[in-house]
């Protein structure tokens, strides 16, 4: 669907549950709604519902459902900070949403011996698990997968004492173009209806009446 076929589909599910006895919303107010239902429909694909997704790859419908949105790059090193991690720019074309995988080319001077770049794929862990893996005098990590983590600016690599990393390569969620009247959708074609209809049913409670909440809870029993 176009933004505006998206528009009239929001009109038509409006109108049937309501029957059109509901205030109107006005085509503006309509893509603000189709914008938090996009937003929300890509958060709830990459996440679920308890926050704890498995592998991209082994979830189908995910991949199918994200797959206009998946983007490989090469991010541009950026240095080291006081830790010794090792910083990446994170993308801005397109623009970051999501990490999916993090791949890093790395040698190794320790057991395993890696004496050419080898692919490795990073683990990802929380900004406050770092200092565990740090080498210090005191700390002597072994480590042989590399770990990653992602703030508002960088990706941050971190390799144990024998490992050196030369470069990433970064699979993540683009943020996807703002839906404006007009306009076309970079969701896949077979995901815009569901957009739509979690965009009505945040129109409805944002009414705040209790018929069309018990609408809303009917509708969300039906669609699961």
């Amino acid at each position: 669907m176009t933004v505006n076929q998206m528009i009239e589909s929001f009109l038509v599910y409006y109108d049937r549950i309501t029957s059109f006895s509901a205030p109107g919303y006005t085509s503006g107010e309509i893509v603000l709604f189709l914008n938090n239902a996009q937003d929300d429909f890509i958060k709830d694909r990459m996440f679920g519902q308890n926050f704890q997704p498995p592998a991209f790859e082994d979830n189908q419908r995910r991949v199918a459902d994200l797959q206009t949105l998946s983007v490989l790059r090469n991010p541009a090193l950026f240095g080291t900070d006081s830790l010794g991690c090792i910083l990446y720019s994170l993308p801005t074309n397109p623009i970051f949403l999501y990490a999916i995988k993090c791949i890093a080319t790395c040698t190794r001077t320790g057991y395993p011996l890696v004496t050419t770049g080898e692919l490795f794929e990073c683990r990802f862990i929380k900004s406050e698990e770092i200092s565990k893996l740090i080498s210090t005098v005191h700390n002597k990590t072994h480590f042989i997968t590399p770990y990653c983590t992602i703030s508002e600016t960088y990706i941050k690599i971190v390799v144990d004492r024998f490992t050196t990393n030369s470069a990433i390569l970064l699979q993540y969620i683009k943020k996807p173009t703002e839906l404006i009247a007009g306009g076309d959708c970079d969701l896949p074609t077979h995901t815009h209806q569901e957009v739509v209809d979690i965009a009505v049913r945040q129109a409805l409670q944002v009414l705040q009446d209790p018929r069309w909440q018990t609408a809303v809870t009917e509708e969300k029993l039906k669609s699961n």
